[in-house]
């Protein structure tokens, strides 16, 4: 009697000329079991080493794509509206922090840029006429989002006491208080083209989307104001505009509307970010920064990275940058359609709106 645990298969082909025809009979599943066992356990003397590593990859292929096909489930056109819903809002709704209508939570982010950057047919962008808010709510996107954050909580209870979170209740950011100060959730704004917003509705915002020479290297880049994220948000006629683009040449007149995502964005623990340094923070040009640095405070490494403005204690920045490394830590929320407005009278603005 046999005591080792080889393969029973090929112990059947071992008895003799009829292996052949058994091989045959049994199932595809189980002939390849049979000869994997036999392939990698046989001597050379073997009259079943016949079978080269190319024929076993070969086999190996065709059954885990015919069982990849078997097990894919039926499509279900009548589910999709679980996974992801488009509700369009009514632009009046009061439904962002300190109960503001999008058009108010855009224009009292920030105060506007003054280059030509973000603005239409060479001048600046001043401020913003919403003409369209849209929810959406995609369950694929809003589970893991869910689960990472409460990952940052329950790694770090004490998140409130932290030195960032400290920092951010001394310096508040200009796009309203936490949502969730436990994991430091906030809303932040995100500006890409319209077809690249096109597809976050469905599969969230990449990390790819992150070049490796921006001032962070290859993370998620978020900002507290409109006006900062405008600048990355290509005119939807020429195509530029944008931080490293030729400058918009259409008309002031001219109605152009754009599309800006306002994300929730989980910070944790971040590292603040007061003292650029091009090396520390963007990292070599092999190797460029894909994850925050580790926190000397907490021992972990910190979960996005705040890049502090001149206005809130930093050195470097004219606009605050939010960084996560994670695309699990930021969920695309709202997408917003608007219009930039460049020959209006700053003072009107800040009388309909008020001051950032």
């Amino acid at each position: 009697m046999r005591i080792d645990n080889e393969n029973p298969w090929k112990r059947q082909i071992e008895k003799g000329a009829n292996s052949s025809t058994v091989v045959s009979d049994i199932s595809y599943s189980r002939k390849l079991a049979f000869y994997m066992g036999a392939h990698s356990r046989l001597g050379a003397e073997s009259p079943v080493r016949v079978i080269t590593d190319d024929d076993l990859m070969d086999m190996i292929m065709r059954h885990c794509t015919i069982t990849i096909h078997r097990k894919a489930p039926p499509p279900r056109p009548d589910r999709d509206h679980m996974f992801q819903l488009e509700s369009p809002l009514d632009i009046t709704a009061r439904c962002f922090p300190g109960g503001r209508t999008a058009e108010e939570f855009m224009n009292q982010s920030s105060s506007h840029f003054p280059g030509a950057c973000g603005g239409t047919g060479g001048k600046p962008c001043i401020g913003f006429k919403v003409t369209k808010v849209t929810r959406i709510q995609n369950s694929s996107l809003w589970r893991p989002y869910h689960w990472r954050k409460q990952c940052i909580t329950e790694k770090l209870p004490e998140m409130e006491t932290l030195r960032a979170s400290c920092h951010l209740a001394s310096y508040p950011l200009s796009s309203g208080p936490a949502i969730d100060p436990a994991a430091n959730e906030f809303y932040a704004f995100h500006g890409q083209s319209a077809a690249s917003i096109e597809n976050m509705k469905d599969a969230g915002i990449s990390q790819e989307i992150g070049h490796p020479s921006s001032l962070f290297g290859g993370g998620i880049y978020f900002s507290p104001s409109a006006f900062r994220a405008n600048m990355s948000v290509p005119c939807s006629r020429c195509d530029g505009g944008t931080i490293g683009r030729r400058e918009c040449s259409c008309s002031v007149t001219s109605a152009a509307e754009h599309t800006m995502v306002i994300a929730r964005v989980t910070l944790g623990d971040a590292h603040i970010c007061t003292e650029y340094d091009g090396v520390t923070y963007k990292g070599e040009i092999h190797r460029p920064r894909r994850r925050p640095p580790l926190s000397e405070e907490t021992g972990h490494v910190n979960d996005s990275i705040i890049g502090e403005s001149i206005e809130n204690g930093g050195t470097h920045l004219t606009y605050r940058e939010l960084v996560v490394y994670d695309r699990f830590q930021c969920y695309p929320e709202f997408v917003v359609n608007y219009q930039r407005l460049v020959d209006v009278d700053p003072a009107a603005l800040t009388a309909c709106y008020g001051s950032a």
